[in-house]
């Protein structure tokens, strides 16, 4: 069987030899009939496969086809390894380059135009500039600037050492977006997720709901306070929704005026939510902004439900503890809760800063009437002179 490779390869026929025929692979073209070609022990010569002398006889192959019927064939071992593979390109390259061609053809890149079932190594660490780009051949097959492991490698670029995988070319887009997002990477970003149809970026809040995690500890983050979006994402999604179509829902349960500026703003807000999980696929509590995005609605949907037609800011209640109150806001219990409680203690210090106040007014007050007895009444009582 011929191999499942790019380039050209053939049979060699020796009729003085115990085993007629030989197996060769056509590395690199340097001009006219010359190339490098590699043998099954792997050597890597350039010949004239012209030269009747050199080659005597010669039938072409197809790739990844059973040999001539009745043939005795010194053959590659079948399938050999990429690593042996790339190893034998670059010494092409490298010996075509010094005879003078210009290292064209399959071999000039690993890669080339790679069909199907043909792997091309990549740098694989996301965090490098490099990141994506096919490794040389060169550096693949110099064994001082690379260790092979089946599908990953070991390779050096420039001065440091860094990672790379083996992949499909077909596959190589998906691959690099997987590379960059779910976990252990970017906390902010949900695994990916491409519609089977169109191969888009799409994901249901459900799924997305299933996905999100809160990092348990982010430096800086401007909210203390438990995450309102993730409970909000759980609650519309617990009810059937995504978030552009529960604006609509929260219109009518409310009964606020559709063209209202409040409603106009709600139904911004949820768009803005939903672009963020079905194509920016954004691990939604994680992400600054779509807290305070949420942490907008929440305000909005709690003025509307004390007063739909004169929406009211001030002293909101908290939601009931089903997913959805009478009025249509989705219950975030627990970030009401801490609402609450802050709102509590800064009620109990401001009574005890008014407390303190009126009982230092109070010590004033006495010990003015004090040192007013001890004048013998003041200005105003009769002396003893009279």
């Amino acid at each position: 069987m011929s191999l499942d490779i790019v380039e050209k390869q053939i049979l060699v026929g020796y009729p003085d030899d115990d085993i007629p025929y030989h197996h060769r692979i056509l590395l690199v073209k340097i001009e006219g009939s010359r190339w490098v070609w590699a043998t099954p022990d792997f050597s890597v010569t350039v010949v004239d496969v012209a030269d009747r002398a050199a080659v005597p006889a010669m039938r072409p192959l197809l790739r990844n086809a059973p040999f001539p019927a009745g043939l005795g064939v010194y053959a590659f071992d079948n399938p050999f390894t990429d690593v042996d593979l790339a190893r034998i390109r670059a010494e092409a390259k490298a010996l075509a380059e010094i005879m003078g061609g210009a290292a064209a053809g399959p071999a000039a890149r690993v890669g080339g135009a790679a069909p199907d079932g043909v792997t091309v190594l990549v740098y694989s660490d996301p965090s490098t500039r490099f990141f994506g780009e096919d490794v040389d051949d060169g550096i693949q097959g110099d064994p001082e600037q690379s260790t092979h492991r089946t599908t990953v490698s070991l390779v050096k670029k420039g001065d440091e050492w860094t990672t790379a995988e083996r992949v499909r070319p077909a596959d190589k887009a998906r691959w690099m977006q997987e590379k960059l997002c779910g976990e252990s990477r970017d906390s902010r970003l949900l695994p990916l997720s491409l519609d089977p149809v169109t191969g888009f970026r799409a994901i249901t809040l459900r799924d997305a709901v299933r996905a999100m995690k809160q990092t348990s500890q982010q430096d800086g983050f401007p909210f203390e306070n438990s995450r309102a979006v993730l409970e909000l994402a759980r609650g519309v999604s617990a009810a059937g929704y995504e978030f552009g179509t529960y604006h609509n829902y929260w219109v009518r349960s409310s009964t606020v005026g559709e063209r209202t500026a409040v409603a106009l703003e709600h139904y911004h807000l949820m768009s803005m939510l939903h672009m963020m999980v079905v194509f920016d696929q954004i691990n939604l509590p994680n992400s600054s902004a779509a807290e305070m995005i949420a942490r907008r609605a929440l305000m909005i949907q709690r003025a509307v439900k004390k007063n739909p037609r004169n929406p009211d800011f001030d002293g909101l209640d908290t939601f009931m503890s089903h997913a959805f109150d009478t009025s249509g806001g989705v219950v975030t219990s627990k970030f009401d809760s801490e609402m609450a409680e802050r709102r509590k203690t800064q009620a109990i210090i401001m009574k005890s800063e008014r407390l303190l106040k009126e009982e230092h007014d109070a010590d004033g007050k006495r010990q003015k009437d004090k040192n007013h007895n001890k004048g013998g009444g003041g200005a105003g009582a009769p002396s003893s002179g009279s």
